[in-house]
């Protein structure tokens, strides 16, 4: 397996991916909405994609958190790695070589955030830095029921 930087080609493999991961009870919405609305090809946005033989198995982003004033320095992750090679170290390099993107690109604190009852990704958070700093309740509605997220953040 090996990480590479995002190409236009990616784009209908990703959105199948974050579909699925949705479907599973991952990922919220909000990391495909930026990426589908073209900006992760901005000057500071960051799209890796996880491939295993000349498949994508895997992605990440870094992106920024907020458009006000003040908030040039925030920045939110997203990862999201097919269920038969998590656990291999993959999704924990994507994310370190997202983390150190994210510091050159002069981004200072980072905001991830995963559904409360997720707790592998909660896991997988934790053991690179995140910090837990709040909890959403019932901010997310799928399959007819409501969700916590929990937001985390880490600061480079």
């Amino acid at each position: 397996m090996f990480i590479r930087s995002y190409q236009e080609k990616d784009l209908e493999a990703i959105a199948a991916l974050h579909h699925e991961a949705i479907a599973q009870g991952y990922l919220t919405p909000a990391a495909w909405e930026s990426l589908a609305q073209g900006r992760a090809a901005g000057d500071r946005e960051v799209l890796l994609v996880l491939e295993r033989q000349g498949q994508l198995v895997g992605w990440g982003r870094v992106g920024g958190y907020g458009d006000r004033l003040g908030y040039e320095f925030a920045c939110e992750t997203s990862i999201y790695v097919v269920p038969t090679v998590r656990g291999q170290g993959a999704g924990r390099r994507m994310q370190r070589s997202l983390l150190q993107r994210a510091k050159a690109l002069g981004y200072h604190h980072i905001v991830a955030q995963t559904l409360a009852d997720h707790l592998g990704g909660l896991e997988f958070y934790k053991q690179l830095g995140f910090k837990v700093v709040g909890i959403q309740k019932e901010i997310f509605r799928f399959q007819d029921r409501w969700h916590d997220v929990v937001m985390l953040q880490l600061l480079l």
